[in-house]
């Protein structure tokens, strides 16, 4: 699943072609990334004497967006593969297990042919983790080439193996990179445009960013936050946490996990939020569990109810048998099938028709859908013609309500990376903690590429990507991409959708190197920084 959530990356050569023109940023303070003195400050990626080329060129007034290339290719590095020492459906694999399980797929290897070798990781120690657990993973070989690497890698999945091939340093080994890193810098003071979350034309319509973007005319875009990628998790494109755009909430929250608030005043935060919701029908009144998703599935988990095997975040898909839903027209035109039973809401906000799930959604109109006991509850007799009222709440810290704005924007990310100018990574706050032993090392020790959004001291607005999984960008793990945006003067920081996901545009086209074979991927929001219109 996607699960389991910006801004500037280039080549050196590519760096030339589209960096045009350099001018300064806004005079009232440092650029981000630069000390006191003004001079900026070198990316705290790698060895500190590593080659650094960066550029500057201002999008709008008050939109800056800075290039840097750092590191280079060492003599040194070579291709590994990884075998999935904890298999699970495809893109759910775990890399890392307990020795056991490290022992037992050892085993298979070998009996494909090959010689493995057991390595120790251990996550780093800046995390809401505790005391970290040393986990075991499963290599094979050493590769000067690609080609060498994926002809065993085919060797392996013939004997029934799912391996990766991935550079050492990606693997969390010293590196000396490459690393290409964009960020742009919004400045509310001097930026009159704003920044807002925006979906495809539904949300299970996921579009890529270089298409929202033209489609939007913005002035720059990233992806936003996680989103389902699999129809094993519900609709592919569904937001994964709270997702606000222009004041409407479109998916619940994944409890207590943080998001990026963007408010019209260009005022950015970052708040740890959960949702509640519940339907009056008549004079029954029933809570209701989600919004614009596939009933029984709750990706990130963190819902209410009877959710299983947990109601805390966790990065994985949650069950409940028994689950009232929500539909807004911005789901698409239809809802999905399946066992159940629906309540067609008009524009009136009464009932219009009550049928099995699948089918429709009015104009102006919703749709409630309800399964086990409340489908029960929707099949109750007399309901035709019925007021339904559905109302939505939004808590912060300490379930305080929260306000939400009009013209407001909301992102589920996680885990936070920097809070009050500290790094510490929230892996556990945003459900990257498992009883499952290596269940954390897709982030905290592997190298991928990252999207992340921070704030600084001067309130403005860093939308920041790190490429990777290519020989031109190894990319970053969770600590170092929080490293990073702390040296770029972030004092609050989460990371947002990575990997395939992990897109800037500029003026609508295309400015990093996203890391799918195929190309961009369409994710399921973006985060757009529109002008004045």
């Amino acid at each position: 699943m996607a699960v389991r959530r910006p801004s500037l990356i280039i080549s050196v050569s590519a760096v030339v072609g589209l960096v045009t023109g350099l001018l300064s940023v806004p005079a009232r303070a440092p650029l981000a990334g630069a000390g006191a003195s003004g001079a900026a400050a070198r990316l705290p990626l790698g060895a500190p004497g590593l080659p650094e080329v960066r550029h500057e060129r201002r999008l709008a007034p008050g939109v800056t967006l800075t290039t840097v290339v750092r590191g280079r290719l060492s003599p040194g590095d070579r291709w590994t593969l990884t075998v999935p020492v904890q298999p699970g459906r495809p893109g759910d694999d775990r890399d890392l297990g307990p020795p056991a399980a490290a022992q037992a797929m050892a085993e298979r290897v070998r009996k494909a042919g090959l010689e493995p070798r057991i390595e120790p990781v251990t996550p780093p120690r800046r995390t809401d983790l505790g005391t970290p657990t040393v986990e075991y993973g499963v290599r094979v070989g050493l590769y000067r080439d690609a080609a060498a690497a994926r002809a065993d890698r085919d060797r392996l999945a013939h004997a029934g193996l799912r391996p990766a091939f991935r550079m050492v340093d990606r693997e969390g080994a010293p590196t000396t990179g490459p690393w290409r890193v964009a960020v742009l810098t919004v400045d509310p003071e001097a930026f009159h445009g704003s920044v807002v979350a925006e979906l495809g034309d539904s949300v299970r319509d996921p579009e890529k960013v270089t298409e929202t973007a033209r489609r939007t005319a913005a002035v720059a875009a990233v992806n936003g936050g996680f989103f389902v990628q699999h129809d094993a998790d519900g609709a592919p494109g569904d937001p994964v946490g709270i997702a606000v755009s222009r004041g409407r909430l479109l998916s619940e929250a994944v409890a207590g996990a943080p998001a990026l608030v963007l408010r019209a005043d260009g005022r950015p935060s970052i708040a740890e939020l959960a949702t509640t919701g519940e339907v009056r029908m008549g004079s029954a009144l029933r809570e209701l569990d989600g919004v614009n998703r596939e009933p029984g599935k709750i990706v990130g988990c963190g819902g209410r109810g009877g959710d299983r095997p947990t109601e805390r975040p966790l990065r994985e898909t949650c069950t409940d048998d028994s689950e009232l839903i929500s539909y807004t027209p911005e789901y698409g035109p239809r809802t999905p099938g399946g066992d159940g039973t629906e309540a067609v809401i008009g524009a009136d906000g009464r009932v219009i028709d009550v049928r099995e799930r699948g089918g429709t959604i009015p104009a102006g109109g919703s749709v409630l859908a309800g399964t086990g006991s409340a489908a029960a509850w929707l099949r109750e007799p007399g309901h035709s013609g019925t007021a339904v009222t559905v109302r939505h709440g939004i808590t912060g810290p300490r379930g305080r309500p929260y306000a939400i704005g009009p013209r407001d924007s909301v992102v589920s990310g996680g885990p936070r990376l920097v809070t009050g100018g500290r790094v510490l990574v929230e892996a556990r706050a945003s459900g990257l903690a498992s009883d499952d032993p290596g269940y954390s090392y897709l982030g905290l020790v592997r190298r991928d590429p990252r999207t992340m959004a921070g704030i600084d001291a001067y309130g403005r607005l860093l939308l920041v990507t790190v490429d990777g999984r290519d020989g031109q960008s190894v990319g970053v793990s969770f600590t170092e991409g929080a490293e990073l945006m702390r040296s770029l003067g972030a004092v609050e920081a989460l990371n947002l959708d990575g990997g395939g996901s992990t897109t800037m545009a500029v003026g609508g086209r295309l400015l990093n190197r996203p890391s799918e074979e195929k190309g961009e991927r369409a994710v399921g929001e973006a985060l757009l920084v529109l002008p004045a219109r």
